[in-house]
C-alpha cells in the first residue's frame, strides 16, 4: 500500500512539474536570474514618468495585478530575453553570445579593445581550443553578416541583447538623463547585465551639423561639458566599446520636432538624407564597435512595400540607400538595418512593424554582381509595442493575448525563414502593467519560441528626474 501511494505521488509530481515551469517562464524571462546584489539596490523605475502624452498614450483598464516588487523597466532591462536560450549551454556557440570575445579570449587578461577578432575556426574544434585559437589583429575589419536567420561576427553567431539610448534626435542633441547620472553609470549597468548593443537615435539635422553644440549643458560628467555633437558621440561609442558593447546608429527623425514619414520631407530631400548618412559614416565607420546603421526610423503613412511607385516604395529606397552607401564607404563592413512600414494590411500595426511585403519582394542589392555579398549584410528590423503606447483593436479581443502570435507571424515572423536574413526587433516595450504586462510576457515568449530573440528594448532612459534614467 505504501509503495503504491509513493508511486502515485511521483507520477503526480512528474505531471505537474512541466505546468509549474511553464507558468513561471514569462516572469523568469523578464526578471532574469542570479542578480548582482549591488545592482538590486539601484533605484527602480516607477509609474511617475514625464513623457509626451501625444506620443505615449498610456492605456489603462481594471485588470490590476500584484507587481510583487517587480519594477516597470529596471528589471525588464536586467532580465530582458536571454538571447542564448535556444542554444544549449554546452554548445560552443554559447560563449560568443557576449561581446567580450571581441576584447580577448575569456580569462586570458586584458586585450586592446581596438583589436578585432579574425575568427576562422572549424565548427568541430573543441571549446578550449576554440578559445585559444581566437587571433586578434588590428589590420582586419570585423566581418558582420546576416545569414541563416542570425547575425554573425566573423562567422560566429552574435546574439543581440540591446537597448535604445535616446536623446540625440531631440532638441537637446544629447542623451537624456546625463544630468542625473554619469555616462559610466549607464554603461556599467549594461555591461554588468550582459547587454551587448546600444541603438543610438540621431536626427538628420544633427547628422548634418556634427560640429554643433548640444542645447543642454547640465552634465554629471565634467568631461562631457563643452563638447560638440561629434565629440559626444565619439566618447559614447568609445566608452561603449571599452565595455564590449556594439553601437547601431539610427536615423530617427528629420528634425528634433519632425518625424520622417517617407525618406524625404518638405525641407529635406532624399539626397540630403544620404548626405546625412555619408557624414555619419565618414565620422564613425572606423570605430571598431559601430556594427550597423538603421537607415530610417519607422516609415509610415504613405510608405508602402513594392507598389511600383518609387516615390512611396520603401523597399526600393532602402535598396538604393544600401548600394550607394556600400559604394561610397567600402571600408564600412557593418550591417544595414531595414524597418517595415505601417500600412494596415493584413493587420493595423505600429509604425515600422509591417514586413508583409517581404514575402512578395525581399530586398536585393546585388545589382548585377557589383555587390555579390550585399544581401548578406541586410537585417530586417521591425518595431512593435503594447497598449501603453498605442491601442490597437486586437488588444480588446476576448482571446488577448493569445491572439497576438498569428498577427506577429503575418507581419514579420516569417521573414527569417523566407529570406535567410536575421530579424532583430529594433524597438519593443511599454509600461509593465495591466494589458501591456500581458503583451510583454507574450512577446518575450514568442521571440524565444521562434528563435528570434535578437532584440533592442525601448528604452534605457525615460525622461524622468531623480530616478534611474
Amino acid at each position: 500500500m505504501v509503495a503504491r501511494l509513493l508511486y502515485s505521488l511521483v507520477v503526480a509530481l512528474l505531471f505537474l512539474l512541466p505546468i509549474i515551469v511553464l507558468a513561471a517562464t514569462p516572469i523568469r524571462l523578464l526578471r532574469g536570474v542570479a542578480q548582482d546584489p549591488d545592482l538590486d539596490n539601484l533605484e527602480a523605475f516607477d509609474d511617475d514618468l514625464v513623457i509626451d502624452d501625444s506620443e505615449y498614450d498610456d492605456y489603462t483598464d481594471d485588470n490590476e495585478y500584484d507587481a510583487g516588487g517587480f519594477s516597470d523597466r529596471a528589471d525588464i532591462l536586467r532580465g530582458a530575453i536571454d538571447n542564448s536560450t535556444h542554444i544549449e549551454k554546452g554548445d560552443p556557440r554559447h560563449i560568443f553570445d557576449r561581446a567580450e570575445v571581441l576584447r580577448g579570449p575569456v580569462n586570458t587578461g586584458a586585450v586592446d579593445p581596438t583589436k578585432l577578432a579574425q575568427i576562422a575556426i572549424p565548427a568541430s574544434t573543441p571549446l578550449d581550443k576554440k578559445l585559444k585559437a581566437i587571433n586578434f589583429r588590428g589590420d582586419l575589419p570585423p566581418l558582420w553578416e546576416s545569414v541563416q536567420g542570425e547575425v554573425r561576427l566573423n562567422g560566429l553567431p552574435f546574439h543581440i541583447k540591446g537597448v535604445n539610448f535616446f536623446g540625440f534626435e531631440t532638441d537637446t542633441r544629447v542623451f537624456h538623463g546625463l544630468d542625473t547620472h554619469t555616462l559610466d553609470f549607464y554603461l556599467d549597468f549594461l555591461r554588468a547585465e550582459d547587454f551587448n548593443l546600444l541603438r543610438l537615435p540621431i536626427s538628420l539635422a544633427a547628422a548634418l551639423d556634427l560640429d554643433s553644440y548640444p542645447r543642454y549643458h547640465y552634465f554629471q560628467d565634467p568631461v562631457l561639458r563643452g563638447k560638440t555633437v561629434r565629440q559626444l558621440l565619439e566618447i559614447v561609442i568609445d566608452e561603449a566599446g571599452a565595455r564590449g558593447i556594439m553601437v547601431l546608429l539610427d536615423m530617427h527623425r528629420a528634425r528634433e520636432n519632425e518625424k520622417f514619414e517617407l525618406w524625404y520631407t518638405k525641407e529635406y530631400s532624399y539626397e540630403t538624407l544620404l548626405d546625412g548618412w555619408h557624414r555619419l559614416l565618414g565620422a564613425f565607420k572606423h570605430r571598431w564597435n559601430v556594427m550597423g546603421v538603421d537607415l530610417l526610423n519607422e516609415p509610415h503613412g504613405a510608405a508602402r512595400w513594392e507598389t511600383g511607385d518609387r516615390g512611396i516604395d520603401w523597399n526600393s529606397a532602402a535598396e538604393d540607400m544600401i548600394m550607394k552607401l556600400m559604394q561610397a564607404h567600402p571600408e564600412y563592413t557593418g550591417l544595414f538595418f531595414v524597418e517595415g512600414v505601417s500600412n494596415d494590411y493584413p493587420y493595423i500595426c505600429f509604425w515600422g512593424a509591417n514586413l508583409e511585403g517581404v514575402a512578395r519582394k525581399p530586398l536585393d542589392v546585388r545589382e548585377d554582381g557589383k555587390f555579390p555579398n550585399g544581401n548578406r549584410r541586410i537585417v530586417y528590423s521591425p518595431h512593435t509595442y503594447g497598449p501603453s503606447v498605442d491601442h490597437q483593436p486586437y488588444f480588446d479581443a476576448p482571446d488577448y493575448p493569445r491572439n497576438l502570435p498569428k498577427i506577429w507571424d503575418a507581419l514579420f515572423g516569417f521573414v527569417e525563414q523566407a529570406t535567410g536574413n536575421a530579424v532583430v526587433m529594433g524597438e519593443w516595450g511599454g509600461f509593465y502593467r495591466n494589458k501591456t504586462k500581458l503583451f510583454i510576457d507574450k512577446f518575450a515568449l514568442y521571440l524565444l519560441e521562434r528563435c528570434m530573440s535578437d532584440n533592442i528594448y525601448w528604452v534605457l532612459n525615460p525622461s524622468v528626474s531623480e530616478r534611474f534614467g
